[in-house]
């Protein structure tokens, strides 16, 4: 058998790689940066993308996907001897979590109950296990997915200022009456407004601008980064 790929051709492809991959990174950096946007502008895009004020649970339950679910019954191997017959869910986010599938399903059904608004949502979820269970890479992996998707922040128009604690613009829609018009018009849940705050930061230069919020703020779409400390703690 003859093996027609030439020295140079071989090269040619190994010398192209390393661009390939800058170009990649490049593109993702560039995808990420920081976008500018009216109030008007991001109800409008609320319109046609829930993730645009969905919660931070529906956004991490939207990160790590739908489960393929598996009968270990009919598998055999380690997930045979390990769950002994169950049915077990195995979500494309934790793919590489091999036996901690039943803790993965646990914060699962926990996200779900917080995206929906119940006693969930007030509850931290707190791994307890031996050492060397998997708590650690557990928790990198969710704040690695919590980055998935973009927030939308308040910024003050005056000094270009974000809120410091990255609220969303939801939080000025204050009484019942806002709330149904904005949910009539442009489809978000009037839960998800009912829940956001306004904070003393954005109550003072709603204030200042005689509570014109249009004259007060403009909305900045950024993306959770544990590096840059925006919605990703350490």
């Amino acid at each position: 058998m003859t093996d027609n790929t030439s020295p140079k051709s071989v090269i040619d492809e190994s010398a192209n790689a390393p661009q390939d991959i800058f170009a990649q990174f490049r593109e993702s950096y560039q995808s990420k940066e920081a976008e500018d946007m009216s109030l008007q502008e991001y109800l409008d895009l609320c319109k046609d993308d829930k993730m645009a004020y969905a919660n931070s649970s529906e956004r991490l339950l939207d990160a790590i996907g739908e489960p393929t679910y598996i009968d270990t019954a009919k598998v055999k191997g380690e997930l045979g001897n390990i769950f002994q017959g169950r049915t077990i869910a195995k979500y494309p986010a934790f793919d590489d979590f091999f036996g901690a599938e039943e803790t993965i399903e646990k914060i699962v059904n926990h996200l779900r109950g917080a995206a929906q608004g119940t006693e969930y949502e007030k509850q931290v979820l707190y791994l307890l296990g031996p050492v060397g269970g998997g708590k650690s890479s557990l928790g990198e992996r969710i704040k690695e997915l919590m980055e998935k998707h973009p927030i939308y922040v308040l910024r003050d128009k005056k000094t270009g200022q974000l809120s410091p604690v990255h609220e969303t613009p939801l939080g000025l829609f204050q009484n019942r009456e806002q709330r149904k018009v904005v949910s009539d018009s442009f489809g978000i849940p009037e839960r998800q407004m009912k829940k956001a705050m306004l904070s003393p930061w954005a109550t003072k230069r709603l204030k200042e601008a005689n509570g014109d919020p249009n004259e007060a703020f403009d909305v900045v779409r950024v993306w959770p980064s544990e590096s840059n400390g925006i919605a990703v703690s350490k």
